[in-house]
């Protein structure tokens, strides 16, 4: 037999359920919102990061898969202190501008991934005055660059950030003539999605970080057979930097 008032206390359970997970969904949407007048209505916010050595580690490259020599990551002064201000393209954030340092963080990232690669490492330089003592000059330039902070494909729950670069990637010679060269569009990259952050501009810092390494190694990845076809190593014998060779 079934006791009495099973049904009615079984039917109270369920109510308290439905109330605990209607009050968790309200939370959520509290926080949510909180979220995005923090960031959707922050008139004349203006936040800067700055280049993070910690985003992007050394590469570790086995002995026999180095390059001899040493390269040099050759950048314009006016490309190193190029400096991208700007809001993101959603709606989110959009009263908000982000400084990002990206001639900073294009050489120190491009010397970082090069520099795993090569037997003595890599140095980088504003002029080209010492391109003959290195194995490879390359030249890193980004020439395209947005963010944004997406929320409605999470359904007003959490914020994704993204993050879109295009880079170009030359060796160059002692003259600085492009002897190859190659263009990448990362797409629109998307970090993970976060409930809360009182830092989403370092979320796009890291991701930009985390781009421009992957767009070298990609470049380091096809520039692999004109590499190997250069003169030896630095030291006396010719480079890149001195090399007629193209592909």
């Amino acid at each position: 037999m079934v006791p009495a008032g099973t049904s009615a206390e079984n039917s109270r359970e369920k109510n308290g359920e439905t109330d605990s997970m209607s009050v968790r969904c309200a939370l959520k949407y509290i926080v949510a919102m909180a979220m995005f007048a923090a960031l959707a209505s922050g008139a004349g916010c203006s936040y800067t990061v700055a280049y993070a050595p910690d985003y992007v580690k050394p590469e570790k490259v086995e002995a026999k898969d180095l390059f001899d020599g040493k390269v040099l990551v050759y950048m314009e002064p006016a490309d190193v202190d190029y400096v991208y201000k700007g809001s993101p393209g959603t709606l989110t954030g959009g009263a908000t501008t982000l400084s990002v340092p990206i001639g900073i963080i294009t050489r120190e990232v491009t010397r970082t991934v090069w520099a795993g690669h090569f037997a003595s490492g890599a140095d980088s330089a504003t002029s080209l005055d010492t391109a003959g003592a290195y194995r490879v000059v390359v030249r890193p330039r980004v020439t395209s660059y947005s963010y944004a902070y997406h929320q409605l494909e999470n359904l007003g729950f959490a914020i994704t950030p993204g993050v879109r670069v295009t880079l170009d990637v030359a060796l160059v010679n002692g003259a600085g003539v492009p002897q190859w060269s190659r263009s990448y569009d990362s797409g629109e990259v998307k970090a993970g999605s976060y409930m809360m952050s009182f830092k989403p501009e370092e979320k796009v810092n890291r991701l930009t970080h985390q781009i421009v390494a992957d767009l070298n190694r990609k470049a380091l990845q096809e520039a692999a057979e004109f590499m190997r076809s250069l003169p030896g190593p630095a030291g006396g014998s010719p480079s890149a930097a001195d090399s007629g060779a193209g592909a």
